[in-house]
């Protein structure tokens, strides 16, 4: 430390270096010659001897490295010296200490090591490819960050330094191979080696993997052959990689620019090459999370230029591949330029998808606008489906840019339009999505509502287009279109309009007249129903003030037999279902979104042509029509005039057996009036009472004024008394005073006397005998339905002993009643199903004598209800037993006064020879025994006299005895 000046140490230390070297030259010079000899002691010297020159030289080497490092300038220095201590120490630390002091040296005299440097670089090369220390690789790393500047001063050529140092990769440790392109990146001028040592390694990718290859299997000491191919072999591309991923995404990006941009001068296969690695580091998340947290306006800047940049590359690759295709092929294989052409396009398609969501929305799309006008339909197909996840998924461009992602979508919109009339069913319908995507992102533009309806005029021409995928495909486009632009589409709503209609209408038909109704699976008419629909009803929801010309021909569609369900047919699934439900959203939506003034003419003219329709189709369009007009009587602006207009077709409907589509079957015609009433129900509860009087009068009217007519007046009375029904279900006892229209039409109803069909007529054929009875049976059991709403709902006192002594007999005589001979109700389970005419005569009765003006009037009824248990049919039995179970019900505790009359009768039944009747009458019987505290067993054997009115029981059983002869036979015996 204390010699000055400190060059004049450069001189011996290098003698002193030099003369280890040579030693140790020497020292392995003699060992080769001595390999024979066994003797341990020597053996044991020359390790010894190695050890100590080998601290030595790395001692020597630090001095000189500490010489160079404090700016020692000596003219001294020998660097040949210093580069065969580099390739001759063998030592870990010497061959350290040799690298660092080169490296040194390289810094304070650069001159020196310029004139040995290819003697440097090749010392460099043998060094990187040895398997040495990491202590070792990392001094190699620090002498090629000071000596690869040396170099390039001297004139070397950035392209021959990466390739001498590349060389020299297969050799080197895996581990090491990456840190090694790194340092030399380090160490040169920025921006410039990386995208050398890309187009370097892709042109040599084969023989750089071959060779590592070769020594791999070496270390085996076996034959290529036997040793398989593994992971560690194809190690170029993954190399790449981690280059790229050192450096920051600015870095990375431009790098791969100015390799693309070079290797045009390659050839196709280098391009292709550069552009698969390009896409491969776009695509890893570790950049993609690395260029979102770039904050720098500058370098944001520079990644969207590199982005455009990379994207220009990708087109140019994929407008060469159709020239690749044609280009005549030197291989044997003819095949070979098609292989090019579609690895060549693969090889940009991809790149393309990993700009996706990188490149800005206005540059990217800009760029991919050009390709489709492209050649090959499967390019313009894979740039509609970039273009259409862009503008579904990426993020609008908010940094200023939206100016330009605007014009871009100008300009794509009006490129679409060509596309979608190609001649290529499957180009047409991408191009058809990519603009319902476009319209949905350029929604809030109003630049582009001019180009958007341009193509609409291109959309329209392709609901007629053979292919009915594409056809309704062209559907939805009309309906995103329609909901996005809103009334911007009333410039076109006069032609778009009628196009849906008379597509919807044909595809409908044919899949009506196909036959295959209610399994749908598959049809493709039933996609076209349904897009055809969709957009019927966008234009509905959001033009609703232009489609006035249209509302016939809308609810005609919406009505159609293919878009309603069948009342007749099993539950459908799947596509018909699906369609169903569109058209009875649009249905439900006619009345909200259209003015009521607008719809009524045209809702009240669709009944004919819902008739016209025949069978079960007819029957179902017009339930369908019903519940468009229980819909329009529920919406607030509903005025009376309205209202009025709409129950003439309520009227209509109401007798729909009458004039019924043709081959409807009776459940559907059932459903049909169900509607009506429903509809008619609807509108009631809308009206004041003075609004209402009328039109009930009005039906009241109806039902009588084809009273001539056995025929008519049944089938219109069972609709009056169905729609009383309902209407008192609603209404409860407001309803309950307008049952004094209606009560002489109910005794009339009930009165058997009085049926049509006891007339002595001329003997009908047994099918209009069948359907006469049909009708009575369903005309009384909706006038029980009625009446036992009336009772049941009586908190006015309408039920006056006149009306209840004009009723009750007639109401228990319906307990007798046979049902018609193709009546399920004769079987003994199906007496009281639910809304059965067993159930509503026994409810009727029940809830008569319940709603009687006082106890007085109770006795007659029960009397009456107990008789018909002396019928011989088992269903009138029944039905009395049920009918008394009801009775105990609604008096509890009251009823004890009319159990004595009905012991006898219980007592009867309970020895039928019908087990059904014995079991349900000892139910019956259990329950009154609890309910009077007494056995009812004994009762029947003794009689019931309570104390005190014993003389009034025996004056009574001589009344009894008096007025039926076969009643005093059979009380005796008891």
């Amino acid at each position: 430390d204390k010699t000055e000046p400190l060059d004049k140490l450069v001189e011996p230390c290098q003698h002193f270096l030099e003369a280890f070297l040579n030693e140790a030259a020497a020292r392995a010079k003699k060992s080769d010659d001595d390999d024979d000899s066994d003797s341990d002691s020597e053996d044991s010297d020359d390790e010894s001897g190695v050890a100590a020159g080998g601290y030595i030289e790395a001692l020597t080497l630090r001095t000189l490295e500490s010489l160079a490092l404090a700016k020692v300038k000596s003219k001294a220095w020998d660097v040949p010296l210093i580069i065969r201590a580099v390739r001759e120490v063998s030592e870990g630390a010497a061959r350290s200490a040799a690298l660092a002091c080169l490296a040194q040296v390289a810094h304070v005299s650069p001159d020196a090591v310029l004139q040995h440097m290819f003697e440097v670089g090749s010392a460099l090369s043998d060094r990187a490819a040895a398997r040495d220390d990491v202590l070792s690789q990392r001094a190699l790393e620090n002498a090629l960050t000071a000596v690869v500047p040396v170099w390039l001063k001297s004139g070397e050529s950035l392209a021959n330094v990466v390739s001498r140092l590349i060389d020299s990769l297969p050799s080197a440790p895996p581990r090491r191979r990456a840190p090694i392109c790194a340092a030399l990146i380090r160490a040169s001028p920025a921006g410039e080696a990386l995208p050398v040592i890309i187009l370097n390694m892709l042109r040599r990718t084969k023989s750089l993997e071959e060779s590592a290859r070769e020594l791999r299997v070496k270390s085996f000491a076996g034959d290529a052959v036997d040793v398989p191919v593994g992971d560690e072999d194809a190690w170029v591309g993954e190399l790449l990689s981690s280059l790229l991923a050192c450096e920051s995404p600015v870095e990375s990006v431009t790098a791969l620019v100015a390799a693309l941009k070079e290797s045009s001068a390659d050839g196709a296969r280098i391009v292709r090459l550069c552009a698969e690695t390009s896409a491969k580091h776009l695509s890893m998340p570790q950049f993609i999370r690395a260029q979102k947290r770039v904050a720098d306006v500058e370098d944001a800047e520079r990644l969207q230029t590199g982005y455009a940049a990379l994207a220009e590359s990708a087109i140019v690759l994929l407008q060469s591949a159709a020239a690749i295709e044609k280009s005549p092929s030197k291989s044997k294989s003819s095949k070979s330029p098609v292989k090019n052409a579609a690895k060549a396009e693969a090889s940009g398609q991809n790149l393309l998808s990993a700009l996706d969501g990188l490149l800005a929305p206005g540059p990217f799309l800009s760029a991919l606008t050009p390709l489709l006008a492209h050649k090959e339909g499967r390019v313009r197909r894979k740039v509609l489906a970039l273009v259409t996840d862009r503008l579904q998924n990426g993020e609008h461009d908010t940094a200023g840019g939206d100016g330009a992602e605007t014009a871009a979508g100008v300009a794509l919109i009006q490129q679409l339009s060509a596309l979608i009339q190609s001649a290529s069913a499957t180009t047409s319908q991408a191009a058809l999505v990519s603009l319902e995507a476009a319209a949905v992102r350029f929604t809030s533009s109003k630049d582009v509502t001019k180009a958007l309806i341009g193509v609409v005029p291109a959309v329209i021409s392709r609901l007629g287009a053979e292919s009915q995928t594409l056809a309704a495909s062209s559907a939805l486009s009309l309906a995103t279109l329609a909901k996005v632009l809103g009334i911007r589409m009333a410039p076109v709503i006069n032609t778009a309009v009628p196009a849906l209609i008379k597509t919807t209408a044909s595809a409908a038909d044919s899949f009506s007249s196909d036959g295959n109704k209610h399994g749908g699976a598959g049809n493709e008419d039933l996609l076209v129903v349904h897009a055809c629909i969709a957009a019927i009803r966008m234009f509905v929801k959001h033009l609703a003030g232009f489609m006035s010309p249209f509302l016939a021909d809308v609810i005609n569609v919406a009505l159609h037999p293919a878009a309603v369900p069948k009342t007749d047919a099993p539950e459908v699934t799947g596509d018909v279902k699906t369609v169903h439900d569109l058209a009875f959203t649009l249905r439900q939506e006619l009345p909200t979104t259209i003015e009521l003034r607008l719809l009524v003419r045209p809702l009240v003219d669709a009944w004919d042509s819902c008739v016209a329709h025949q069978g079960a189709d007819g029957a179902a369009s017009c339930a369908a029509l019903l519940e468009i007009i229980a819909a329009a009587g529920d919406v607030d602006n509903a005025s009376n005039a309205h209202r009025q207009q709409l129950f003439i077709v309520v009227l209509r409907a109401l007798d729909i057996r009458r004039h019924a589509p043709v081959g409807a079957p009776e459940a559907a015609l059932d459903a049909v009036e169900g509607a009506a009433v429903q509809a008619c129900v609807s509108l009631a509860l809308k009206c004041t009472e003075s609004e209402f009087l009328p039109f009930f009068l009005q039906c009241v009217e109806w039902a009588r004024a084809r009273s001539g007519e056995a025929e008519v007046t049944r089938t219109r009375l069972a609709a009056l008394f169905r729609l009383a029904a309902s209407l008192a279900d609603e209404l409860r006892s407001v309803f309950v005073p307008f049952f004094r229209h209606l009560l002489d039409l109910a005794a009339a109803a009930l009165d058997s006397d009085a049926d049509p069909t006891s007339s002595k007529k001329k003997r009908k054929s047994s099918n209009s005998e069948l359907v006469a009875q049909n009708d009575i049976w369903r005309m009384r059991k909706w006038t029980l339905g009625a009446l036992r709403r009336c009772f049941q709902y009586d908190t006015v006192g309408f039920m006056d002993s006149n009306r209840y002594n004009l009723l009750y007999p007639l109401v228990a005589a319906q307990l007798k009643a046979s049902p018609p001979t193709d009546s399920d109700e004769s079987d003994y389970e199906h007496f009281m199903d639910e809304d059965s005419f067993g159930a509503e005569a026994v409810a009727a009765c029940s809830s008569l004598l319940a709603a009687a003006p006082d106890d007085a009037h109770w006795k007659p009824l029960h009397r009456a209800i107990l008789m018909t248990g002396r019928e011989e049919l088992s269903r009138s039995k029944f039905l009395t037993i049920k009918t008394i179970d009801q009775v105990v019900d609604k008096l509890q505790e009251e009823y004890l006064a009319l159990l004595p009359e009905a012991i006898p009768f219980m007592s009867e039944l309970m020895e039928d020879f019908d087990t059904e009747i014995e079991l349900e009458t000892r139910k019956l019987t259990k329950r009154l025994s609890a309910l009077s505290g007494e056995d009812l067993k004994s009762l029947m054997r003794d009689g019931f006299t309570p104390k005190g009115k014993k003389d009034e029981d025996k004056d009574d059983e001589d009344d009894d005895d008096d007025n039926d002869d076969d009643d005093e036979s059979e009380e005796s015996d008891y």
